[in-house]
């Protein structure tokens, strides 16, 4: 049904809880769980964003605690059996829905999947906060941290990252703020793709395809879609149309703003014939082409993390990274992949040795994924995430807090004040 604050979760779904005894252990038995947005096109901080809530709602169960979902996402992104709400971006609606669940319904421990909405907390008074878990990023606090973003961080109980190099570059511009744990995400097996691949994308591609999967847009050109074109455009073109299965190619994935510069980009550099813009993919056509190309390349020197380093590891594909980045925790050079420095000819040089040795290219995926199943699977992540959720919700009951009507003299102003809050 749908109500003046969002849409909720159907009367029903709810699981059942005990109310007396939430109440008794003080909010401790209560945990609200705050996302940014659960969208399954929302990119890979909706993707973490999923995973953050199934571990918790799977170390919840497993304890008798119930957990409420508010999203500032849409209602389609509420998962089944879930109880939630959905603000459909509306910030202020969000904020007050959260001090009202703190302080009315006792949920005095929560999660938030992204510091934009952790501001939340970051506009209240110390005394009036709950105790709370932030997991980070990357961009989000690789800026001097200010106002209620910086005593978001600084007031959480917890604060993970997904990275060491998430939390090394945080520091470079941040060296005051408080210690963060690097915890890194994860991803499972791969589901089951409703349809078939899309036959007039995969057609053509021949066994020396390079595969890049990220957003085409103006702001996020470090993911090293220029430099992917311009390494295609020094490797040896096939001389015979007989080799046209082994020509180098390189078959991008995604959709943004930044296409017409990047393919005006390949036919400058004489490669437009062996350079494909495939748009977005469904998920069927995604699985088709990582099982077909030989090598996952993103020489991204933005992630705080990177997904599709993990999914080219459990599809088997070896890697091929920048050296120093968030990509150097999940890539094993000369293991699972190669680390390259930055530069056109470092990229180059690995794709060479990488095509040229299919071999070598099979036995490094063939760590990767074993790699992926020993570090980087769902169940991993809980049970590391477990122990933080247990650190959260023992050492107090509940935070200390004046009576419920304090939301009601700080809910107008300061609704307003997080009405900017990033996605």
């Amino acid at each position: 049904m749908t109500t003046s604050h969002g849409a909720r979760t159907p009367t029903g779904a709810e699981p059942a809880r005990d109310d007396a005894k939430e109440l008794q252990d003080g909010g401790a038995r209560r945990v609200l769980f705050v996302s940014a947005g659960l969208s399954e096109r929302g990119g890979g901080i909706a993707v973490a964003g999923r995973l953050l809530l199934d571990s918790t709602r799977a170390w919840a169960a497993d304890r008798g605690i119930a957990v409420r979902l508010l999203t500032l996402g849409e209602p389609s992104d509420l998962p089944p059996g879930v109880d939630g709400e959905a603000f459909s971006g509306d910030r202020g609606a969000l904020a007050r829905a959260v001090w009202r669940t703190h302080f009315f319904d006792g949920y005095r421990h929560h999660v938030y999947d992204f510091l934009g909405v952790a501001r939340i907390q970051g506009v209240l008074p110390s005394r009036l906060r709950a105790r709370y878990l932030l997991y980070l990023y990357g961009i989000e606090c690789w800026v001097p941290l200010r106002g209620s973003r910086r005593r978001a961080v600084a007031g959480a109980e917890t604060r993970l990252a997904c990275s060491a190099y998430t939390v090394d570059r945080m520091r470079r511009v941040n060296p005051d703020a408080p210690a963060v744990t690097p915890l890194h995400l994860a991803l499972g097996e791969a589901a089951l793709a409703d349809g078939a691949p899309d036959p007039k994308v995969l057609e053509g591609i021949g066994d020396h395809a390079v595969l890049i999967v990220g957003r085409l847009a103006p702001g996020e050109r470090y993911k090293g879609h220029e430099q992917l074109i311009a390494a295609i455009a020094q490797m040896t073109r096939p001389t015979s149309g007989d080799d046209v299965e082994r020509a180098d190619q390189l078959i991008i994935v995604g959709e943004g703003e930044d296409r017409d510069r990047l393919a005006s980009i390949a036919r400058s550099l004489g490669v437009a014939d062996r350079v494909r813009f495939t748009g977005f993919v469904d998920a069927a056509t995604l699985a088709a082409l990582y099982e077909r190309c030989a090598v996952l390349a993103m020489p991204s020197d933005g992630e705080g993390f990177g997904f599709v380093y993990l999914e080219a590891m459990r599809a088997a594909k070896p890697c091929i990274a920048l050296a120093g980045s968030a990509a150097a925790e999940i890539v094993v050079d000369g293991e699972t992949g190669r680390l390259v420095a930055p530069g056109v000819e470092p990229l180059v040089r690995a794709l060479e040795e990488l095509l040229g040795d299919p071999a070598r290219a099979a036995a490094l995926g063939a760590a990767g994924r074993a790699r992926w199943q020993r570090e980087f699977r769902p169940e991993v992540f809980r049970a590391r995430f477990a122990t933080h959720l247990d650190a959260l919700t023992a050492a107090e009951n509940a935070t200390a807090t004046d009576s419920p009507s304090a939301v009601n003299a700080t809910g107008s102003s300061d609704a307003a004040a997080v009405a900017g809050m990033e996605r």
